[in-house]
């Protein structure tokens, strides 16, 4: 499966490349979970200063927590994101990684799991 990864900047030096637009791969089973995993794993991600990013990874909705200081990203949900319901750009599975500069990894984790866009379309 083909990924088309972009996130935001963590600083003005890092706007010049701005959307920081990469390719991946992963096997066509992969779950989203492995997906934020391997983003986490990458070296995608700048490293801050003061070891404390926290980013949220979106497809159509939040899907996880990354937090520098954390192991692992954490899911927003309890319940299993299924591919089928993120964002697809043609064969291509789209996720954006959010900064949330060095808020409150569970803080974002919270509010992200509590946010609701059922009817924001319309």
């Amino acid at each position: 499966m083909r990924l088309i990864v972009t996130r935001d900047s963590v600083g003005p030096g890092d706007d010049v490349e701005a959307p920081h637009r990469v390719e991946m791969h992963a096997a066509e089973e992969t779950t989203p979970s492995e997906v934020v995993s391997m983003i986490a794993r990458s070296t995608y991600l700048p490293l801050v200063v003061g070891g404390h990013a926290t980013r949220s990874v979106v497809s159509n909705r939040p899907i996880a927590v990354i937090a520098q200081q954390w192991n692992e990203a954490r899911m927003v949900s309890a319940i299993p994101v299924h591919m089928e319901s993120l964002r697809y750009e043609g064969d291509a599975l789209r996720v954006h990684v959010n900064c949330h500069a060095q808020q409150d990894p569970e803080a974002v984790l919270e509010v992200l799991g509590r946010l609701s866009i059922e009817g924001f379309w319309g």
